[in-house]
C-alpha cells in the first residue's frame, strides 16, 4: 500500500537532483530541521552554547512558523526538532509534534531527557511514528555529571527506562529511541559502558561522535587525528558489546585528515540538496554550521521559492564544480562525501520502501 505518494514522489525527485547535481532542484526539501528554541536547562561543558559568540536564551519558535511550513511537511520524510537548546522547554513542543505527524512526516527530537513526564511521553507515543534521540555522555555517574551539568545521572537513566515502560504499556514501537554520545579523552574507555546503559533502557542505537571544542575549557579533552587508533580500539569494544546486547553502534567520523579527499570535483552536500534548516525566526540557513544569511523567511515566502532562490542555487553550483567553500572544509561536518550514484540510489530505495511498506 502506498501511504504517502507526495513524499514518495519527492524522494524520487531528490534522487534525480542529487544524481545530476542540479543547482535548481525539481524536488522540495526531503528533510527539514527546525531550531525550535535556544533555551536549555543544562550547561554541558562541550556544548556550542558555551561558545560566547553563539546567540542563546532568546526564546522559542512561534507557531506561525510551523503553520507556514505545514505544506512542506507533507512532502518531507522527517522533521528534526532540534536547535541550540532543549526542545522540551518549548511550551508547545508536543503541539508541533502532532502537526508534523498529522501531515505524515516523522518528527525526530534530540533531548537531554531531564524534563520528561508520563503525560508528555504518553502524548508523544500517541502521535505515532517518531524518533527520540537522547544526548548522553559518559558511562559513569561521575563522568556524566561532570559533562552534563547539573543533570543527575540516576534521574536521566530513570527517564529513559520510563520511556521504555510507557511505550511497552501502550504496545507501541514508537518513538524509536537512539542515543547520541560524545567521545572525549576522559571517557573513551567508558564507551562499552554507554552501550550497556543504552541496552538496559531499551535504546536501539547509539551514534558516537568525537566531542568538538566549542569552549576553551574543554579544549584539552578533545581528540586529534593522532588519537584515532585508540578511538577506533574503543569503538571496536563498544561495537562488540553492542552486538552482544542488540544495540547498533555507529560512529560519525569527523577527522580532519579525511577532508582533503573532498577538495576537488564530485562532492555531495546533502544539506543543500535535501535538507532545509529553519532557524527559530523562520529564516532558512544553508546548514547548522553556517551563520545567518539573507535567504528570506518562510512566514512570508513559500518554501518552494526559498529552496531555489539564487543563493541556494549558487552554493549548489559551487559543489558541483568541486569548489567547496572553506567554511565547509573547516567544519567537523560528517555529511560531506564524494558524489556516489550508487549511494544516492541506495538511500532513495531504502526510503521509498518505507513509504511502500506503510
Amino acid at each position: 500500500m502506498l501511504s504517502r505518494p507526495a513524499a514518495l514522489r519527492n524522494t524520487v525527485l531528490t534522487a534525480i537532483d542529487k544524481l545530476g547535481r542540479r543547482s535548481r532542484t525539481l524536488s522540495r526539501p526531503l528533510k527539514i530541521h527546525l531550531e525550535v528554541n535556544d533555551v536549555c536547562n543544562l550547561k554541558c561543558i562541550h556544548c556550542p552554547r558555551e561558545d560566547p559568540t553563539i546567540p542563546k536564551n532568546t526564546g522559542h519558535m512561534k507557531m506561525e512558523v510551523i503553520e507556514a511550513l505545514r505544506p512542506s511537511f507533507r512532502t518531507a520524510a522527517y522533521v528534526g526538532l532540534i536547535g541550540n537548546g532543549e526542545p522540551f522547554m518549548h511550551p508547545r513542543l508536543l503541539d508541533i509534534v502532532d502537526i508534523v505527524a498529522a501531515e505524515g512526516a516523522v518528527p525526530s527530537i534530540i533531548s537531554n531527557a531531564t524534563l520528561w513526564t508520563d503525560a508528555k511521553l504518553d502524548r508523544l507515543i500517541a502521535a505515532g511514528k517518531s524518533i527520540m534521540n537522547i544526548s548522553f555522555d559518559g558511562g559513569t555517574k561521575e563522568t556524566f555529571e561532570w559533562v552534563r551539568r547539573p543533570a543527575v545521572f540516576e534521574d536521566v537513566v530513570a527517564n529513559m527506562r520510563r520511556l521504555r515502560a510507557r511505550r511497552e504499556a501502550a504496545k507501541s514501537p514508537f518513538p524509536v529511541t537512539a542515543m547520541i554520545s560524545c567521545l572525549f579523552k576522559e571517557a573513551l574507555h567508558e564507551a562499552p559502558k554507554v552501550v550497556e546503559i543504552a541496552a538496559g533502557c531499551g535504546v536501539q542505537m547509539i551514534h558516537f561522535q568525537c566531542a568538538i571544542p566549542y569552549a576553551q575549557a574543554f579544549q584539552a579533552s578533545v581528540f586529534t587525528p593522532e588519537d584515532r587508533p585508540r578511538v577506533e580500539e574503543a569503538l571496536a569494544l563498544a561495537r562488540a558489546r553492542g552486538a552482544e546486547l542488540g544495540v547498533r553502534v555507529h560512529f560519525h567520523s569527523q577527522w580532519d585528515g579525511e577532508r582533503p579527499r573532498l577538495n576537488g570535483g564530485g562532492v555531495l552536500c546533502p544539506n543543500i540538496m535535501e535538507q532545509l534548516h529553519i532557524d527559530m525566526h523562520g529564516r532558512p540557513r544553508f546548514c547548522c554550521y553556517w551563520g545567518p544569511e539573507d535567504l528570506g523567511n518562510v512566514v512570508d515566502t513559500p518554501v518552494k521559492t526559498l529552496w531555489n532562490q539564487p543563493k541556494f542555487q549558487e552554493l549548489r553550483g559551487r559543489f558541483k564544480r568541486g569548489d567547496v567553500p572553506g567554511l565547509c572544509l573547516s567544519m567537523p561536518c560528517p555529511n560531506l562525501r564524494p558524489h556516489s550514484p550508487r549511494e544516492i540510489l541506495g538511500e532513495a530505495w531504502r526510503l521509498a520502501k518505507e513509504f511502500l511498506r506503510d
